[in-house]
């Protein structure tokens, strides 16, 4: 079997509902805030923004779009979707129509449903919305193309969005550039567009110091490239979604360091995964990897030295105050599976004898 390399793990963005159950769908619902909450907070001056501050601007002209937000700032996504829909069947939003179907397109989008988003954000574009609408679509068209692996298309997309994204896509919106480039094997030209994005605050700073070590691994700066893996891989996370980042980054290492031969390092890295992790099957798997090679050196060094373990028992054969497994683990420093080993063979043999 072939050690998979660590490319499957190179800044893609989480599937919100692929995974399908548990963690997944929790991931999902924050997938959701991420994508979507610029849009209500720029779009229908929500009560709160992303840092829990208030925000001014116009007010709601639309209850029924209210109601929609209730549910969504409730968590109640599947509430806040479908009254949207009802709402806009009706026609009880038009004062935030676009707005509205951006929202709508977000989270579709986050529920894995990348063909019916598409589709709305391409209708937004077609009808000339205005320029914040037009630069979220086409956001999120370039990362629904990406996702689906239309890289030309996605470079399109995201070339056309101007200077009109709030704060929080726009960081994105750097992070989905350098994605693109490291799908392109530009790997020098993405650690480049990381750089900056490493010294902000946030999470956006821990995406890009991951997707900033992939790059430099790729483009031949190992050392470094390992340090920025590392760093995240032990950095403080205060929630589920930064959980799982790191979780990623320790399974990239223990890859990486399994098709470096370093079987002991893997071992490390991936012993950080957490049990409950999405990511926790690929750990279990290479950490099988990599006790298999660690033994498979080992026993090789053992071999190496035959003739002077045969000696070493021998001698603890000999000796009638010690058993010979706690003599070759006392003087000898023999582990306990080898010694508990070699003296099940001597008793087996001294039986047949008799």
């Amino acid at each position: 079997m072939t050690t998979p390399t660590p490319d499957e793990y190179v800044g893609r963005p989480p599937e919100g509902v692929r995974a399908g159950l548990g963690a997944a769908r929790r991931s999902a619902r924050r997938a959701l805030r991420r994508l979507s909450i610029a849009v209500v907070i720029a779009s229908a001056n929500a009560v709160v923004s992303a840092a829990d501050k208030p925000v001014t601007g116009h007010p709601l002209k639309a209850p029924y779009y209210g109601d929609t937000l209730f549910h969504f700032y409730q968590d109640h996504y599947f509430s806040a979707i479908t009254t949207l829909m009802v709402s806009q069947h009706f026609d009880r939003v038009a004062p935030h129509a676009d707005e509205a179907e951006v929202l709508r397109g977000g989270m579709l989008l986050s529920y894995g449903l990348h063909r019916e988003a598409g589709e709305i954000f391409a209708k937004l574009i077609e009808r000339g919305a205005e320029p914040p609408v037009r630069d979220r679509a086409w956001f999120f068209l370039a990362k629904i193309r990406y996702q689906r692996g239309f890289l030309a298309e996605a470079e399109d997309a995201i070339a056309r969005v101007e200077n009109h994204l709030p704060p929080d896509l726009e960081e994105e919106r750097g992070l989905l550039k350098a994605n693109l480039l490291m799908a392109r094997g530009d790997y020098a030209g993405a650690a480049t567009a990381l750089e900056a994005m490493t010294k902000t605050a946030g999470s956006a700073s821990m995406y890009a110091r991951f997707n900033l070590g992939v790059a430099l691994v790729k483009a031949g700066d190992p050392a470094r490239g390992s340090t920025l893996l590392d760093e995240v891989g032990k950095a403080p996370a205060p929630n589920e979604e930064l959980r799982s980042l790191r979780d990623k980054a320790n399974v990239a290492l223990g890859f990486t360091a399994l098709q470096n031969n370093q079987a002991e390092a893997a071992r490390t890295y991936l012993e950080r995964v957490r049990l409950a992790s999405l990511h926790s099957n690929k750990a279990l798997l290479g950490f099988g990897w990599a006790e298999a090679r660690a033994k498979a050196t080992d026993d090789s060094l053992w071999r190496a030295n035959g003739s002077k373990r045969r000696q070493e028992i021998q001698t603890c054969a000999r000796r009638k105050d010690m058993q010979v497994g706690a003599c070759l683990q006392l003087y000898y420093k023999w582990s306990a599976d080898r010694a508990l080993a070699v003296y099940d063979s001597i008793r087996r043999a001294q039986l047949l004898r008799r």
